[in-house]
């Protein structure tokens, strides 16, 4: 018999996670487990009913996991807070800052409408050089007609713009002006008749006269974004928020313009049917192919006539000439050039070109309870067991009851942590849990009081606390979001050399970094090389670079802004010495009095022991609270520290508390070494010892940690103005010391900076994180030479930013930089110690 020709039915390919998969999983793992113990394994079972009640609501909570990621971030209203998640706009990721000449141009005509183009130069960026590299001229075409104030505020204005936009060791040399070099058109052109010969007239002229002027056009977003199609080539270079310049437009000859261009140009205006004669002319010369610049100086430009006579412009229509007034052609041409720079200040709504993600408003935490599915005669759902029922069937279905709710627990658990997802990948620094945790309901399941033990979410959280890795699991989350940016930020470094924090302080620290670091992530990744504005109007302004801030965050430093480094020690009026010196000054006083453990009897020395740490219920005490539960501390009561106590007291095992006097009061002291312990001061109790060491621990770190930091100095600017020589210093410095180069200074003076390991890594992540042509030289300073710097720097910086900048004054605060940094290049320096109040 022959066989039947069918099509086969197509067998459904169940998912892992699908109920007959889960079903047929966990009767497999049953039957491993229990053997011969139980029954069938067929539908009459209980345990089976049981089974797929369970099964029924893991299917459940498996479909709330495959909503779109978008869902889980959202809020009840489906916003999602993009900052709070660290997800940048496209306008904040992909434009880049200024970096090539171009990009420069761009800024300039887009934020000065004064201007009709401007060009970049730069001076001797080839080896070898006669003059300083880095430098740049801008010479700027200003628009017609510009009054004196206006082409000053314009010419001020580009200034501003670019010191707030250049880039490490670059800055500009001069600003000069171009003088128009104008010519006249002159053209016998055939037109139609279905436009204006006025309009048409007015239109050549603002075309031609915008072209002979090398002005660059400006390209509305929305239009362009129709062209490229994708946001990424959209916003190529750096931002512009009156529209996109193309870099076609940006010719660099500014001293030939071709007459053939303006052929198509006309052709191109609406009404223009044909051109019969066109060429320029400036007095009798007529120029048919090309106009020759006559200098640098000069640019390019278009005269406008005044009277209709001036014309050279003849309209025809059908071999007539037509007659144009020109008061007519000017207010139509002043009308269209009104409306370019009209459109050219207007701010582009940028975030009509894109549409941010919306989330569904969805209640992923919503539970049901699987009693209620189960039949009537388990006695577990809503409606429960009548009152006649026997009380060994109520105690059965109580015993069920509770059975479930243990697994009811783990479904209602695991609902609330998929509801969490937008707290767990949020940068909320008071986030202390990755587990998530929630109770069921006295409603859902009448009689769970009895069930729960008492205080169930206490008990409850106390469990999951013991498998809750916060800082870890945080930590990892959060290098995912970095990975989104192409970076990592694993810190090993300051595990490694971590002198102020507990354990579990570090790891606290470590997270918080990489939230500072999520929040910062735009600028520390597309400003990494931008240097500082030394015209702002703070010193922290005018010294914060690039460099700065991402060397910073990388070193784990906790402030990150420019800053004075020696102010934290100052400010509390306490002077900073060298051990060495201290003991010189303080040999033989109570201040400098040392235990020889050798010479105390045996009962006294067993007496000393180390300080244990105290928990303070305010970790954020202000430095005047540490110092007065430090009491009478003698290394602090004349306001004097040595380094060694510095360094060496941000570790509580250097302290030690004992009594030499039965214990009618109690000595704090600092190990030196073995035998030797340098006395600190009496207290009345143990406790109260015990308590100052702990202060005075806590203040050293924090003196530590706020003079940790570092400067960064271009040598470029401190070059001379007058492009000579600093008077004296030219056989040290010489030009070569002012391009491409910077000086990096750090303090040497706290714990962390002491230490020779951690000096090559923050050495090695200047080198690496500096722009690859600029070469870095680093200064490891001591305190009272940084001090001596910081005086030197900020008065260079105030005088720099000055509004009336004395040249010759700048130039003698740069010479002393210079001085400084060069006798202090190997570590020179005098011996001695800084009086913070000199």
């Amino acid at each position: 018999m022959p066989e039947t020709l069918s099509i086969k039915r197509r067998k459904s390919v169940d998912s892992e996670t699908s109920f007959e998969s889960l079903r047929s999983e966990a009767i497999k793992q049953a039957q491993e487990v229990s053997g011969q113990v139980w029954t069938d394994y067929n539908l009459h079972d209980p345990g089976i009913t049981i089974l797929e009640q369970l099964i029924y609501a893991i299917t459940d909570l498996v479909y709330r996991t495959e909503f779109p990621i978008q869902d889980y971030l959202a809020d009840e209203k489906g916003a999602i807070d993009f900052d709070n998640h660290a997800l940048n706009t496209p306008v904040k990721v992909f434009p880049s800052r200024p970096t090539t000449i171009i990009d420069y141009r761009k800024v300039f005509l887009n934020s000065v409408s004064e201007i009709d183009n401007v060009w970049l130069t730069a001076i001797n960026d080839k080896e070898p050089a006669d003059d300083y590299r880095g430098l740049y001229q801008i010479t700027v075409k200003l628009e017609q007609g510009l009054n004196e104030k206006s082409s000053t505020a314009a010419l001020e204005n580009i200034r501003t713009i670019y010191n707030g936009s250049r880039n490490l060791c670059e800055d500009i040399a001069e600003i000069c002006v171009v003088e128009n070099h104008d010519f006249e058109l002159c053209a016998k052109i055939e037109v139609s008749s279905a436009r204006r010969p006025v309009d048409i007239l007015a239109e050549i002229y603002f075309e031609c006269s915008r072209r002979i002027a090398g002005s660059v056009s400006i390209t509305d977003f929305d239009q362009l974004l129709n062209e490229v199609g994708s946001l990424d080539e959209l916003f190529t270079g750096p931002f512009t928020s009156h529209g996109f310049f193309l870099d076609t437009d940006f010719s660099e000859n500014q001293r030939e313009f071709l007459v053939s261009t303006l052929y198509s140009l006309i052709n191109s205006i609406d009404g223009v049917d044909h051109i019969q004669n066109l060429y320029l002319q400036k007095g009798s010369e007529q120029f048919y192919d090309a106009i020759v610049s006559d200098g640098p100086d000069k640019a390019f430009g278009l005269a406008i006539p005044k009277t209709t006579e001036e014309i050279k412009v003849v309209l025809s229509t059908n071999g007539r000439v037509l007659t144009i007034p020109m008061d007519e052609v000017r207010a139509k041409f002043d009308e269209i050039n009104f409306k370019y720079h009209s459109s050219r200040s207007t701010l582009q709504d940028i975030s009509l070109l894109y549409d941010l993600p919306q989330g569904t408003p969805r209640e992923l935490n919503h539970y049901s309870t699987i009693q209620n599915q189960f039949p009537i005669t388990y006695g577990v759902n809503e409606f429960g067991l009548p009152d006649s029922a026997p009380t060994d069937v109520k105690a059965k279905a109580k015993q069920l009851k509770s059975y479930l709710v243990i697994f009811e627990q783990l479904l209602i658990d695991y609902l609330a942590n998929v509801d969490s997802v937008k707290t767990l990948f949020s940068l909320d620094k008071e986030q202390q849990s990755s587990y998530s945790l929630r109770l069921l309901d006295q409603q859902q399941i009448p009689g769970l009081d009895t069930i729960y033990p008492e205080n169930p979410f206490s008990v409850f959280k106390r469990i999951i606390s013991d498998f809750d890795d916060f800082n870890g699991r945080k930590s990892r989350l959060l290098d995912y979001l970095l990975a989104m940016y192409g970076e990592s930020f694993s810190q090993n470094s300051l595990r490694h050399f971590n002198y102020y924090y507990s354990k579990d302080e570090i790891e606290t620290v470590i997270v918080n970094n990489k939230i500072d670091y999520l929040q910062s992530v735009i600028e520390l990744c597309r400003d990494r090389a931008a240097a500082p504005d030394y015209s702002a109007d703070t010193w922290n302004k005018r010294a914060q670079s690039g460099l700065q801030m991402r060397v910073s965050m990388l070193l784990g430093f906790d402030e990150h802004v420019a800053r004075s480094l020696t102010m934290a020690i100052i400010k509390q009026g306490i002077k900073l010495t060298r051990h060495s010196v201290y003991e010189h000054l303080k040999a033989g006083s109570q201040e400098l009095q040392f235990i020889d453990m050798n010479e105390v009897d045996e009962s006294s020395r067993e007496t000393f022991e180390t300080v244990p740490v105290l928990e303070l219920k305010n970790h954020q005490l202000h430095m005047h609270e540490l110092r007065q539960q430090i009491g009478d501390a003698i290394p602090l009561k004349n306001n004097l520290l040595s380094d060694t106590l510095l360094r060496g007291g941000v570790y509580i095992d250097n302290y030690k508390v004992g009594s030499l006097t039965s214990k009618q009061d109690y000595q704090l002291t600092f190990v030196m070494d073995e035998n030797q312990y340098w006395y600190l001061g009496t207290y009345e109790s143990k406790f109260t010892a015990v308590q100052a060491a702990n202060s005075l621990r806590r203040l050293l770190i924090q003196l530590n940690k706020e003079s940790e930091g570092l400067h960064v100095i271009e040598h470029i600017l401190l070059r001379p103005n007058d492009q000579q020589d600093h008077a004296g210093i030219h056989p040290i410095a010489g030009k070569d010391f002012f391009s491409f180069k910077i000086s990096v200074i750090l303090p040497d003076w706290t714990a962390r900076c002491h230490d020779e390991r951690f000096r090559m890594l923050a050495e090695e992540t200047v080198r690496l994180n500096a722009p690859a042509h600029v070469y870095p030289e680093i200064y490891w300073l001591e305190f009272h030479k940084m001090y001596e710097f910081e005086i030197l720097y900020e008065r260079w910086l105030e005088l720099k930013s000055s509004k009336q900048p004395g040249q010759d004054e700048i130039d003698e605060s740069a010479k002393k930089l210079i001085k400084f940094l060069q006798e202090n290049r190997n570590g020179q320096g005098d011996e001695g110690y800084l009086n913070g109040h000199e």
